[in-house]
Parts: C-alpha cells; sequence; structure tokens
C-alpha cells in the first residue's frame, strides 16, 4: 500500500516520536509512505477563516492523487473538515482561485486506521504481543469529532488495535 504521508507540525516539534514511531510501524508493514513536498500547517485549531482554512488543506490535498495518512488528530480532523467543506462548489471555486495546483478531491486517512487495516487478525509480523497488559485507550476531542468516521458516541478502533496486539483494552 502506498500513502500520501502528513506529518504536521507537530512532527517537527514536540511530536517527534509519534512522527518517528509511525514511520517505522508503517514501514515493518510493508505501508509506503511518501511525504508531502513543501506542506504547510493545517490550520490547526486556531484558524477561525473557514475560507483560509480550507485554503491551506486544499494546498496540501492537491498536491497527490494517493491517499492521504496522518498521524495527528488535529490534522486529521482539519483536513477531514476541509474536504467536507470543499465539496460545496463555491467554496472550492473560491480556494481554487487561488491555488497554483487545482484541488480535485481527497481521500483522509488516520494511521490508526491505516495501521489496524494493514495488521492481520493473527499476524506474524506482530514480535511482541502485549499479552497480559491491560491498556486504557483515549481518543482526544478530534479523532471522532467533528468529521471523524468513528462514531462520536461509541469510538473502537483504539480497543481493536489493542486486542490485535493482543493486549486488554480496560
Amino acid at each position: 500500500m502506498k500513502l500520501a504521508y502528513y506529518p504536521g507540525c507537530v512532527s517537527q516539534s514536540t511530536g517527534k516520536e509519534m512522527d518517528l514511531s509511525t514511520r517505522a510501524v508503517c514501514a515493518a508493514l510493508g505501508i509506503e509512505l511518501e511525504e508531502l513536498s513543501d506542506w504547510n500547517c493545517c490550520g490547526a485549531t486556531h484558524v477561525s477563516n473557514e475560507m483560509v482554512a480550507s485554503g491551506l488543506a486544499a494546498r496540501n490535498m492537491a498536491q497527490t492523487d494517493l491517499p492521504i495518512m496522518t498521524p495527528c488528530s488535529i490534522c486529521y480532523s482539519n483536513l477531514r473538515s476541509a474536504v467536507l467543506r470543499l465539496e460545496e462548489p463555491e467554496v472550492r471555486e473560491k480556494v481554487n482561485a487561488v491555488l497554483d495546483q487545482k484541488y480535485s478531491g481527497a481521500t483522509i486517512r488516520h494511521a490508526l486506521d491505516v495501521i489496524l487495516e494493514s495488521l492481520a487478525k493473527k499476524d506474524e509480523r506482530i514480535v511482541m504481543p502485549l499479552k497480559e497488559l491491560k491498556v486504557a485507550p483515549y481518543y482526544g476531542c478530534l479523532l471522532t469529532r467533528p468529521a471523524g468516521q468513528y462514531s462520536p458516541q461509541f469510538p473502537n478502533i483504539l480497543e481493536e488495535l489493542i486486542r490485535r496486539l493482543e493486549a486488554e483494552p480496560v
């Protein structure tokens, strides 16, 4: 599987470990990551102007035809929200008027989803099963809302991944 990789700003600062871990796990699972060239901030949560936020996201998304994966929940939420806003012809027209490369649509995936999909139910690539380890999943507020693909009331992707790694979700 080949995906475009959007590491996000946090990967350059406080989230270096998340970036390194994501790259290492994907490599071990045979997932080829092609980092977006010259990517910009997704707008994080502080961009309150929806047109600016949509433009920032669209600039990144217009660089590739591949599905885009990010390990950052804020980036995931912002990119997915922008995809929904950019479905409106008026918004897409305004955004494309200022972009060098025109946005024509994108698929955004979170690293958790990609990793879980890549692991078989009993996967021989899991060299250190987490047997007898109890793990409490924490979703935060942006992975499941507002434009996340997981149920905001009853998310289960982390529990599924924990079980796949042979630990026990609590």
